[in-house]
């Protein structure tokens, strides 16, 4: 079996499986980054152990040992001991506010517990560096009531974004951690104001 082509359709998983580093992927296969980048490269074949990860989570090995056949084996589901597919929908700023997202989703997986209300966005800007920055992605959890000091996703009438919600008494304020932003106290001008989840996973390459 030609280890370049074995390496190659792993890649293609971790891709496919939204993973942009292999870090989380091999953190997933129980494996360290070195040697799935070994894997992807051709430079050595994964162990059987590896292999056995892989279908776990529903990968047909025929497929991935010899390229015949399809990706993934039949009747998997959505779940895989803990593996949740959640979509992701976009960039949403951690700066200006910016236009709501309408866009057809991308999927990605994780292995956590959320509810099917659970999606994925992008962070794009800095305002919110240096805990989040430009490029994370966030899995925001809408069936989760969010707290003072939480960071959550906001909606203001057509628009969003992701702060640090401050509740102090009557006011809402959405706090940014980078000092060059000001922070936005909601008013009585911002009625259609909607909180509409917590971050309550980050997901950064490295």
């Amino acid at each position: 079996m030609g280890k370049v082509n074995i390496g190659q359709r792993i890649r293609l998983v971790r891709k496919t499986l939204g993973y942009r580093n292999q870090t989380t992927f091999a953190n997933l296969l129980g494996t360290s980054q070195q040697n799935l980048s070994d894997y992807e490269r051709g430079r050595t074949e994964p162990p059987q152990w590896v292999l056995e990860k892989l279908a776990e989570i529903g990968i047909n090995l025929h497929w991935l040992l010899t390229g015949e056949g399809e990706m993934w084996r039949e009747g998997r589901e959505e779940r895989y001991k803990g593996l949740t597919r959640i979509p992701r929908v976009g960039k949403v700023p951690a700066g200006e506010l910016s236009q709501a997202f309408e866009l057809p989703p991308e999927y990605i997986y994780e292995a956590m517990q959320c509810s099917d209300k659970a999606f994925a966005v992008r962070v794009h800007g800095d305002s919110m560096e240096p805990v989040l920055q430009d490029g994370d992605i966030v899995i925001i959890e809408p069936a989760r009531e969010v707290k003072n000091g939480d960071i959550a996703l906001v909606r203001t009438g057509s628009e969003v974004t992701i702060k640090k919600v401050v509740i102090d008494g009557g006011l809402v304020i959405l706090q940014p951690f980078n000092h060059r932003y000001a922070p936005i106290v909601l008013t009585e001008k911002n009625r259609d104001t909607v909180i509409i989840g917590p971050v309550v996973r980050l997901i950064r390459d490295m």
